[in-house]
Formats: C-alpha cells, sequence, structure tokens
C-alpha cells in the first residue's frame, strides 16, 4: 500500500470530467474531494476527447495507446488502489484489461459499476461471455455500486465478492428554482437524447396539449449519434405550427445553460426504461424539482408518490399524460413535492456525506490487500 504526505494514493480511471454523461459527473466529484481529505486521486483519462469524432482506426488507437500508458504508468509509481469506473457492453470489456493490468502488478482494484443496463449486458451474452464477465467481477478486490437493489444483484452473481454501495453525488445549490409564476408551468428533460430515456413517450404526449396556454415543455441534453431518428421527431415538434409555442428543444448545452434551465424550470420527467441511480435526476432534484420517472434501478428507494413526486410504468404514455395534467391543476403540490426533494438529497446524497463512505471504502480496500 502506498501512502504519499499521509494521505493514500488512488488512481482512478474514467472520462474527461468535464464531458457529458454520468461517469464524468461522477468523476467530477472525486476529483472535488480530493481536495481535503485522507486520499489524492490522480485521475487518469480514458474514453475519447469530447469534441473528437471516431473512426475504428482511432478508436482502436486511441485505447490501445491509452491501455499501454497507463501499464507504464503503474509500473512507474506504487498507488494504494486503482479505482474504475466501469459500464456495459464495450465499455465494460476495455476496462477489464485495466483490472488485469492491476493485477499483474499486485495492486488493489475497484470496479465502480455504472452501466444502467448490466443486468441486461450479464444475461444475455452468451455462456463464454458470461463466465469472462463473472470473473472480471471476481477478479476485482471490490465492486462499487449504486443501490442497495444493485447490490442484492452482484451479491447473487458474485457472492464472495466485497460490494459496496455509494450513491451517487451532488449537491444542494445556493441558488434553487422560484415558485412565485404559475402562469406557465416549465417540464424539463434533461439527458442523453435516447429512447431508453423514454423520450419517445414524451414526444408522442406532447402534441396532447398543443391547445394550453399554461405549459411548457423543454427537451435538452447531448445527442446520441445512433438514434439520429428520434432527434428529427424532436426537432419536428420544436417547428411544428401546432406544438412550437409549447417545446423548446436544445440539444448539446453548456453547464451554465444546464443550470438556467433547472431553475426556469417546475417537474422533471425521466421516463427510463433501464436506469442505475440517473445524475441528472438527482441533480433536478437538488435544485426543487418534483420528478415524473420511473421504478428502474435505484429510483423506487427514493421516489415516493404524492411525497416527491411520481412512479409511473416505462412506456406508459397515459400514465405521463396523467401526471403532467395533476401538476397543471394542483401547482401548491410543485412546490411541496420540490422542497421535499432538498432535503432528501441534503440528507441522502449530499457530497460530505458521501466523501466519508468513499474513504471508507479506500481504506478498507488499501489495507485489506
Amino acid at each position: 500500500m502506498s501512502i504519499s504526505n499521509g494521505k493514500l494514493k488512488i488512481l482512478m480511471t474514467g472520462p474527461n470530467p468535464a464531458a457529458p454523461g454520468g461517469i464524468s459527473t461522477s468523476v467530477r466529484c472525486f476529483l472535488s474531494f480530493s481536495q481535503n481529505s485522507n486520499f489524492t486521486i490522480y485521475h487518469y483519462l480514458t474514453g475519447k476527447p469530447i469534441t473528437q469524432s471516431d473512426t475504428i482506426f482511432k478508436y482502436l488507437r486511441r485505447n490501445l495507446y491509452q491501455f499501454y500508458m497507463f501499464f507504464i504508468k503503474l509500473l512507474g509509481t506504487n498507488f494504494s488502489l486503482v479505482h474504475i469506473h466501469t459500464s456495459s457492453w464495450g465499455g465494460f470489456w476495455r476496462t477489464s484489461l485495466y483490472v488485469l493490468a492491476c493485477k499483474i502488478r499486485n495492486i488493489p482494484v475497484t470496479l465502480h459499476v455504472h452501466g444502467a443496463e448490466f443486468k441486461t449486458f450479464l444475461l444475455d451474452n452468451s455462456f463464454i461471455k458470461k463466465r469472462l464477465i463473472l470473473e472480471i467481477l471476481k477478479v476485482a478486490n471490490g465492486l462499487i455500486v449504486l443501490s442497495s437493489a444493485w447490490q442484492k444483484f452482484f451479491s447473487f452473481v458474485v457472492p464472495n465478492q466485497n460490494i459496496f454501495v455509494l450513491e451517487n453525488m451532488v449537491d444542494v445549490p445556493d441558488t434553487r428554482v422560484k415558485y412565485d409564476n404559475y402562469k406557465v408551468i416549465n417540464f424539463l428533460f434533461l439527458g442523453g437524447l435516447t429512447k431508453r430515456k423514454g423520450l419517445q413517450e414524451l414526444v408522442k404526449v406532447i402534441p396532447r396539449f398543443s391547445n394550453r396556454k399554461d405549459i411548457n415543455f423543454t427537451i435538452a441534453g447531448f445527442t446520441v449519434p445512433s438514434e439520429k431518428e428520434l432527434r428529427l421527431k424532436i426537432e419536428e415538434l420544436a417547428n411544428n405550427p401546432k406544438t412550437s409555442k409549447i417545446v423548446n428543444f436544445l440539444p448539446d448545452i453548456s453547464e451554465k445553460e444546464k443550470i438556467d434551465l433547472l431553475l426556469s424550470s417546475h417537474v422533471y420527467i425521466l421516463q427510463s426504461f433501464d436506469e442505475g441511480l440517473p445524475f441528472s435526476l438527482l441533480e433536478a432534484m437538488s435544485y426543487g424539482l418534483p420528478t415524473i420517472t420511473t421504478p428502474v434501478g435505484a429510483i423506487p428507494e427514493f421516489i415516493e408518490d404524492y411525497t416527491n413526486g411520481f412512479l409511473i410504468g416505462p412506456g406508459d404514455y397515459n400514465a405521463l399524460e396523467s401526471k403532467i395534467n395533476y401538476f397543471l391543476s394542483n401547482h401548491v403540490t410543485i412546490e411541496k413535492m420540490g422542497k421535499s426533494n432538498v432535503n432528501l438529497i441534503k440528507d441522502k446524497f449530499g457530497l460530505s456525506r458521501l466523501k466519508n463512505k468513499i474513504e471508507k471504502i479506500y481504506i478498507e480496500l488499501s489495507y485489506d490487500h
């Protein structure tokens, strides 16, 4: 185990913290911890640059180079622990090489599993690939998962593994949404522009409100190249004379634009089919927005009907329309539910509380080795 100036030395692999997406947000949170804690995090950048488009050649060259330099880094520095952020599908196979490199160097390593579709990734693969996935999970010194539901699942598939629950982290901003204007109720979707997030359902429901003057929908987030058809449908809504007055489409927004949207919105919509513990939902809650979302991943562990939002079925168009109408008819509950969410974030998902949890995990895994 390596300690520098009385601090554990943690090497963390993950994408650019300024990039869009949940893992980047997680990396950014961890790096903020490193300033005043008993550990120092050294970030090793993996994944593609924010502005770079990929060809197969660029993809292979970049990943081979990143892995080679990672191994060189392991040879040159003694780390207390390597913290590897991983997801599903191709992301998992890439990071599995990093796990094996740590074992070759005899450095303890933890896999931080973010993939909302990890269960599908494991169960739908061939027998050989399933065995390989399970072996990689076993080789790690510990797993970090996002919720007690995920802990239960991973405890079943790798029963002798050290599995730690570490919820995603956000903080309550100093400035939050104002509840003094209900002439127009602003409903916000913010995240990856993909069917998995329930956007197709929202696109279908929006025209049902085209005759109302007291509603606005904002769809914002980052474009998913493989789902250009969905983006075209959103653009059509934003440009169609029948719906353009109630729809704002803001793709690929900046961090400042995101904050401005959260401050000017009233209700957050995320009708996902699969999730782990979505940062976008936690951020919306921290700004005081009640939510319309689904009972997938860790979400039902902290969203309760009529307390801080609503849980509806994935793909249920009619339920989505019903809950939108509920907020249009019950303005007073928006503020009540929003304040419940702010208090929940403070109590359960605040950065200071979670910093203590990750420090305990780092110490346990480093000393166990």
